[in-house]
């Protein structure tokens, strides 16, 4: 997956990769390598997490195991591209597979997205909200172009950061206040 340009994020199951997939922007495609029932175990898991349910999934099983994964799977709807284990073209393939599957935000999209992101955290910043958590606005704030998500993240970051929603709101409203840009300094 490296040689491929991927950053790796290395785990023993999904819970482990918790906190790494949290703060990663932009994750394109999950690869795990174990049994059958882990696999099957990961794809429930998956389907509960917003940000994973949508991804392709690479699962890369021992050669005498796959005709068990497929059987397993005919009930699936999203079901993972299929790599036998040690078949280093076979991996290579599924993972172009599930990369073609993917597709990108267009321009539209994107000024939508960081539009409802920006939305989110103005409405938290006025609406009297109880403090911040950057994880409520998280999910719009992720699939905003990737340049504008981490900038975007990490301002949200430092808002839930902040002690009281007095405070969160005052830094938020000057951040926000494109009239008198002065009044962050």
């Amino acid at each position: 997956m490296r040689e491929q340009g991927f950053e790796v994020i290395s785990a023993a199951n999904l819970a482990s990769a918790g906190s790494q997939l949290t703060n990663a922007v932009g994750v394109d495609v999950i690869a795990a390598q174990m049994g059958v029932e882990d696999l099957m175990t990961l794809l429930r898991q998956n389907k509960e997490d917003n940000r994973l349910a949508a991804l392709p999934m690479v699962a890369v099983v021992d050669e005498r195991d796959q005709n068990e994964l497929n059987r397993r799977l005919v009930d699936t709807v999203r079901k993972p591209i299929v790599a036998v284990e040690g078949k280093a073209d076979s991996l290579k393939a599924a993972v172009g597979v599930a990369l073609s599957e993917a597709s990108t935000l267009s321009a539209e999209e994107t000024r939508e997205l960081t539009l409802a992101a920006m939305t989110a955290l103005r409405n938290l910043a006025v609406g009297g909200e109880s403090l911040f958590n950057a994880v409520d606005a998280q999910n719009a704030l992720i699939r905003c172009a990737e340049d504008k998500a981490r900038s975007v993240t990490a301002a949200a970051s430092v808002l839930s950061l902040l002690p009281t929603a007095e405070a969160q709101q005052a830094l938020a409203m000057a951040a926000l206040n494109t009239q008198n840009p002065a009044a962050l300094r």
